[in-house]
């Protein structure tokens, strides 16, 4: 009998908001991509106008399968979801499409299982591996533009040091006697 009352008693477990399921889906992405990282702690962007934008799509895309005839739309996945969210931090400006006036719009968050998990920390481990090397190959680039323009300047200068002296010692170039 006590096992009975103390199961009662117990709290029922509080049900994952959509928020609380993106908020740990996108800070999980930024511990291991610090450029995402940057991305999110951004001042012009917030879960919440992230949330609008999400049921701007999810309507948006309602809307397009009605126009083209179709009876039921599915719902989308998580991963379309959450590649939403991804959008919106990503971009500098994102068109939040307003819903119609009256128009409200639910949803549970989504359960994933380890599998899930597990794979999408690897995609996340990739597209950061991904984005480091190529931050490093446009820093290479870089540097590698730096040297041949430095080169090229020196070059310049000593083709002009040996016209000042050419020039100084009274030699004339082939252009100089081309001019007279």
């Amino acid at each position: 009998m006590s096992e009975e009352i103390n199961k009662k008693e117990a709290p029922a477990k509080e049900p994952e908001t959509i928020e609380k399921w993106l908020r740990g889906r996108l800070d999980e992405m930024a511990n291991t991509d610090p450029v995402f990282a940057e991305k999110l702690d951004a001042p012009n962007k917030s879960v919440e106008e992230c949330l609008k934008y999400i049921q701007g799509e999810v309507y948006h895309k309602y809307i397009q399968g009605k126009q083209h005839g179709s009876s039921a739309v599915g719902m989308p996945s998580r991963e379309e979801v959450f590649g939403w969210a991804v959008h919106y931090y990503d971009e500098e400006k994102v068109e939040i499409r307003k819903l119609p006036a009256g128009t409200a719009v639910s949803a549970e968050a989504p359960k994933l299982s380890k599998a899930e998990l597990e794979k999408l920390k690897k995609q996340a481990e990739e597209n950061a591996l991904k984005r480091y090397e190529e931050e490093e190959r446009k820093k290479i680039e870089e540097r590698e533009k730096a040297r041949k323009k430095a080169e090229a300047e020196k070059k310049k200068a000593e083709r002009e040091k040996k016209e000042a002296e050419r020039k100084a010692a009274g030699e004339m170039s082939l252009f100089d006697l081309m001019s007279l």
